[in-house]
């Protein structure tokens, strides 16, 4: 067997080569938060469903979106209890808007980021403003059964999102195995003349959720995942 020659200079190579990759990722700032109005609830809200092969999309998707957004982003990312709280410091670090994992009581307020804690789904359901009688979005975490064998489900938070928000919802769907997303929710938000955008198959690990929501004529355009964020920017650019 024929040896390759000149390997210690190849090393040599590979290892600068990592080096210089590290530094570059050492040297990455965090984005600078834009802290939102928390007293002002969101009408417009932005729904995210993933499962595998989602969380480098959410990663791509939030580093490039801008802060102070007319409206409430809430994902639901396929993750078992304990696990979503990483994530959501990743996102945090990462998006120049405030992340954090759901839970009961929290109102969808403006430029404000909820990840779907992990165990639980994540309901939408009306609240009013007491002080200036404005109409949003409140959450609750539920422990009710399995949806398509996932908690949270984004049929469930799509669902219900559809019956507070109506036209103002824009759903996104991304990487992910099974129907969930396709099977109802999309057929929600569609019916309340909202709209959803999902991530085109060559992008994705798994095309499952896309594929179901497409079968069932809920999409309204199919779009390259470099391209998502500026998509929600514009239709939020839109509502304002």
């Amino acid at each position: 067997m024929l040896k390759p020659r000149n390997i210690s200079k190849m090393r040599g190579g590979i290892e600068n080569e990592l080096t210089a990759k590290l530094k570059q990722l050492i040297s990455i700032s965090e984005p600078k938060k834009c802290l939102p109005n928390t007293d002002v609830p969101a009408e417009n809200i932005i729904l995210i469903g993933s499962s595998a092969g989602g969380p480098p999309m959410l990663d791509q998707i939030f580093s490039n979106l801008k802060g102070e957004q007319n409206a409430a982003f809430v994902i639901t990312q396929h993750m078992p209890e304990g696990f979503t709280a990483a994530l959501s410091e990743r996102l945090n670090r990462i998006c120049p808007m405030p992340v954090k994992e759901t839970e009961s009581g929290d109102i969808l307020n403006n430029g404000n980021v909820y990840l779907s804690k992990g165990g639980y789904h994540t309901v939408i359901s009306r609240h009013v403003d007491e002080r200036g009688g404005r109409q949003g979005g409140q959450i609750t975490l539920t422990k009710s059964a399995p949806v398509h064998a996932v908690r949270p489900a984004v049929d469930i938070t799509f669902s219900s999102a559809a019956k507070v928000f109506g036209k103002n919802c824009f759903s996104v769907i991304l990487s992910g195995m099974g129907n969930d997303a396709g099977e109802g929710g999309a057929l929600a938000i569609k019916n309340a003349g909202g709209t959803t955008i999902a991530v085109r198959e060559e992008d994705c690990l798994v095309y499952g959720m896309a594929r179901s929501a497409l079968k069932r004529d809920c999409i309204d355009k199919v779009i390259p995942l470099n391209r998502i964020h500026r998509e929600i920017m514009k239709y939020i650019a839109n509502k304002e």
